[in-house]
């Protein structure tokens, strides 16, 4: 597994302004931690989701290939690999987040 991070410069509507996300040898989205402006957090996996969380559904671009290729607006958000210590310590303050505030996971539609 492989973790990134992307940090938007500027809130969007409702997307988060941090997505974490744990990716398999493919670049795509096992896990994603979803933190919002306001403080509150979202999560997914590939059964649930909560708060708003959500999975990519295409796989994730190299840290060099988002500030490279062109394809990405690298000005508009910032982008790096980050530890597998650092994604579980934002899993576990999201899980806690959404007990603490009565949040119960959804199930996606089969």
């Amino acid at each position: 597994m492989t973790y990134r991070k992307l940090c938007y410069h500027e809130c969007i509507d409702d997307w988060s302004t941090v997505y974490m996300a744990e990716l398999d040898s493919e670049n795509y989205t096992v896990r994603a931690v979803d933190i919002y402006s306001d403080g509150s957090y979202g999560y997914s996996d590939e059964k649930i989701y909560v708060n708003g969380g959500s999975l990519s559904d295409v796989p994730f671009p190299a840290v060099d290939e988002f500030y490279h290729s062109g394809e990405y607006d690298s000005d508009m958000a910032d982008y790096y690999d980050i530890t597998k210590e650092d994604f579980e310590a934002a899993w576990e303050a999201e899980i806690a987040f959404c007990r603490n505030h009565n949040i119960a996971p959804k199930k996606y539609a089969q």
